[in-house]
């Protein structure tokens, strides 16, 4: 599912004009990325949550060159599914457990 994906579900639900969906979306995904940059947690009961995590500068190294590079500290978001959103035992409704073997990581 893609933004417009999300605009047209919106428009269709609400019976709004596409662009009114897309402004609602516009300023919802805004006010996303400004409450992490300043440093605010955002959960939406049942789906989940989003936080900022800053990650300490650390050494790499650069295979090409063989030569240590420095890998300045920056902040990332993470995201922690709710209730809703914790795909798992539907997967195994759907596919049968044995499809939870492919989504392990090897």
């Amino acid at each position: 599912m893609i933004k417009k994906d999300i605009v047209s579900a919106i428009a269709t639900a609400v019976d709004v004009p596409q662009e009114t969906a897309s402004n609602a979306v516009n300023t919802i995904l805004k006010e996303f990325v400004d409450s992490l940059v300043e440093g605010a947690r955002i959960e939406i009961r049942g789906f989940g949550s989003f936080h900022t995590v800053v990650r300490k500068s650390s050494v790499g190294r650069d295979i090409q060159r063989d030569t240590p590079v420095i890998i300045p500290e920056f902040a990332t978001v993470k995201f922690k599914p709710g209730n809703y959103l914790r795909v798992i035992g539907r997967i195994d409704e759907r596919y049968g457990a044995s499809s939870r073997a492919r989504l392990q990581p090897h």
